[in-house]
């Protein structure tokens, strides 16, 4: 094929040989017509050459979005289009799990009516949210969601939150809101994920082991040190619907933070819907974002408002210590002090029977439905405090899809 060089001169030369038979006035007009011909055809030819070339240079770029998009189509075709793939911005591939809209009415009567507020992001309705498949892992100095990778600890929340934010446009934290429609979706259809909570395997199942990260251990290994596995690397069973498909390691392994819910000094604070999911949204300690629950209605208000859910304790420096809702701070253990301890989620607010829990704290996880999803809910109110859910390898019962 020419080049467009040799596309070019060929041209010029075309151009050149119809001017001179134009001027030449002693040419014949049979001779003129020939030459007229001669430089159409070479014109026609140029175009064709031109347009070979820019047909080739088509399919080349064509050739590489294809490699780009290979493995997004293939994981699409295989998980019937329940998983997809993002990239961001070192161009790494992130296995994401598609979670379709939902009506809070389709999960139970008891959480309200509408859309779930995860699917509203900054005012706009959302058909679906994309959660990462697996637990972040460090690739690039970037989260990203792969399997059989060693989970990204040690990291603050506000380094968490910059760090996925940095990864391109739409990656964020998982948030407290999307993190409740999965385990809402799990709640509405009997779905009770396991996972990493025995150093290495499952509390309730023994023979469900997963891949530890250090080789020079074994599962069930419970001396001093980290007994986190590699992403993905249990069984279907550690998924969140029980298939090869799902989202994994919910339950145990590693505590996962999700941003969009506090505490301050004991009043339970959150981002309205799933506004925590932009990144233009202040999660910090002093942020405009945050708003608090009325305790009468569940609506939402400026944080210090009379009246707001608040978590207190049922006594201070006794035994037994549970937290309660209330709408008072009345006891306030130290956080060294160890009567804070813990309640059950599935028992939480059930200490104190003249609390009438608002609907969205059933919807956000922060109050059970019922006794159905599983896990622990440890608490201090004072101070900021903010969530870690689902549970580590070591928590054994205490873990699970409520477990905060």
């Amino acid at each position: 094929m020419a080049t467009i060089d040799e596309v070019l001169a060929k041209v010029l030369e075309t151009t050149d040989l119809a001017r001179q038979s134009v001027e030449d006035s002693t040419e014949t007009l049979a001779t003129t017509k020939e030459m007229q011909t001669q430089a159409q055809q070479a014109l026609d030819e140029n175009e064709t050459l031109l347009s070979e070339h820019d047909a080739k240079e088509d399919a080349h770029n064509a050739l590489t979005i294809l490699i780009k998009d290979e493995l997004r189509a293939y994981t699409e075709q295989v998980s019937g289009g329940r998983r997809t793939i993002i990239r961001n911005d070192k161009d790494d591939p992130n296995v994401m799990y598609v979670v379709p809209k939902f009506n809070l009415e389709d999960i139970d009567a008891s959480l309200g009516t509408g859309v779930h507020p995860a699917f509203i992001v900054g005012g706009a309705v959302k058909n679906e949210i994309l959660i990462g498949a697996y637990a972040a892992s460090k690739v690039n100095n970037r989260p990203v969601s792969m399997a059989h990778k060693t989970p990204w600890t040690s990291i603050n929340l506000d380094t968490a939150i910059a760090q996925a934010r940095a990864c391109g446009a739409g990656f964020h934290v998982m948030t407290n809101a999307e993190w409740m429609a999965v385990a809402l979706m799990c709640w509405k259809n009997d779905w009770n994920p396991r996972g990493n909570t025995n150093w290495g395997r499952s509390h309730t199942n023994k023979d469900e082991v997963g891949t530890l990260w250090s080789d020079t251990r074994v599962p069930g290994d419970t001396a001093d040190g980290i007994a986190s596995v590699l992403t993905g690397s249990g069984p279907a069973s550690w998924n969140h619907d029980g298939t090869s498909m799902g989202i994994a390691d919910l339950v145990g392994n590693v505590w996962e933070w999700t941003p969009g819910l506090r505490s301050v000094d004991g009043e339970v604070q959150i981002i309205a819907n799933n506004d925590a999911a932009l990144a233009t949204c202040d999660l910090g300690a002093s942020g405009a974002d945050w708003k608090a629950i009325l305790a009468s209605d569940g609506s939402l208000v400026a944080p210090g408002t009379s009246d707001t859910v608040k978590i207190d304790h049922t006594a201070k420096n006794t035994t037994p210590c549970y937290p309660k809702f209330s709408t008072t701070v009345t006891n306030t253990p130290a956080e060294a002090d160890p009567w804070y301890k813990y309640q059950g989620y599935r028992d939480f607010g059930a200490v104190e029977s003249a609390f009438t829990v608002p609907a969205i704290m059933k919807v956000l996880g922060i109050a059970p439905i019922d006794d159905k999803l599983e896990g622990h809910m440890w608490t201090f109110n004072t101070g900021e405090r903010c969530p870690v859910r689902g549970g580590a390898w070591y928590d054994g019962a205490y873990a699970g899809l409520a477990a905060l």
